[in-house]
């Protein structure tokens, strides 16, 4: 009876044993995997794009990063204003450093010192200085509008949740505060007349950026495809890109006449190793047809 009541309670303690391994390794297999950035400058970089804080190494077990964190509303701010810059800025010559100094506020030292290297020609100088000219000078809301813009967005916010709402603003307001000082740089620094000359000149020299912005220049159709065609021929990829959009668009005139006729397939293998967009609409025109494709 003794022998039996031992090997019972014997196959009681294997069986609480296998137990508590089963139990421990399903804890190890459900906890969530922590693992390192791909690069020494971590999480906050990738959102930030500015220099990251250096890492401090501790002890206790880290913590899960959530990747789907919304930055602070002044980061967010930022970044959407580097990629507004950043998509034709780039093209035109800008390098990272000057992407990074127009999204951090420095717009009037920025303008200013590539104003100085326009007057002694620089073409990329020149270009860029044609796109913030047309684009924050000419077309960019004044302080009033801006004002008026901000509060009515601000106003529609309030729907939200209250830190979502407030985020939103913050964001808002830091927005409206750059433009402002954008606008006090176009008054005090950028002569839009000065500087178009200085384009026309590039553009008279067969410079593809500089006929681009010759094109958003002009004030009639027939004037805009010339100038679009040029810059296209010229080897320039935005140009290349929107002129293929506009034939695509079936714009009436737009591929031009006799030998100087273009086809979307053209242009578009032209300018798809520059441009993701071109090599996702030729992708589509090879899928449905397009002229030339």
């Amino acid at each position: 009876m003794v022998a039996r009541d031992l090997r019972i309670a014997i196959g009681a303690l294997a069986m609480l044993l296998i137990l508590i391994g089963v139990w421990a390794a399903f804890r190890q297999c459900t906890r969530p995997t922590v693992r390192a950035p791909t690069s020494s400058l971590g999480l906050e970089q990738a959102l930030d794009g500015r220099t990251a804080k250096p890492v401090v190494r501790s002890s206790s077990p880290p913590e899960v990063s959530d990747l789907l964190a919304r930055p602070p509303a002044d980061v967010a701010a930022r970044n959407s204003r580097r990629a507004g810059f950043a998509w034709i800025l780039r093209q035109l010559g800008a390098t990272e450093m000057q992407l990074d100094r127009l999204a951090d506020g420095d717009f009037a030292g920025l303008v200013t010192e590539l104003k100085q290297k326009a007057q002694g020609g620089d073409a990329d100088s020149i270009n860029m200085l044609g796109e913030i000219a047309l684009q924050n000078c000419r077309l960019g809301r004044d302080d009033q509008t801006l004002e008026e813009y901000g509060a009515a967005q601000i106003a529609e916010a309030q729907v939200l949740p209250p830190k979502d709402a407030n985020w939103f603003a913050t964001a808002m307001r830091e927005d409206i505060a750059f433009y402002k000082r954008v606008n006090a740089t176009c008054k005090q620094v950028i002569d839009q007349d000065e500087i178009l000359s200085w384009v026309t000149a590039r553009g008279t020299q067969g410079d593809g950026a500089s006929l681009w912005l010759l094109f958003r220049a002009a004030d009639n159709l027939t004037e805009m495809q010339q100038r679009l065609r040029d810059a296209a021929a010229a080897g320039f990829p935005q140009a290349q890109f929107e002129l293929a959009g506009a034939i695509i668009a079936g714009q009436q005139g737009a591929a031009g006449t006799g030998s100087a006729k273009v086809s979307v397939g053209d242009l578009l293998r032209q300018s798809q190793d520059q441009l993701a967009n071109s090599e996702q609409q030729l992708a589509i025109c090879e899928y449905s047809g397009c002229n030339g494709v």
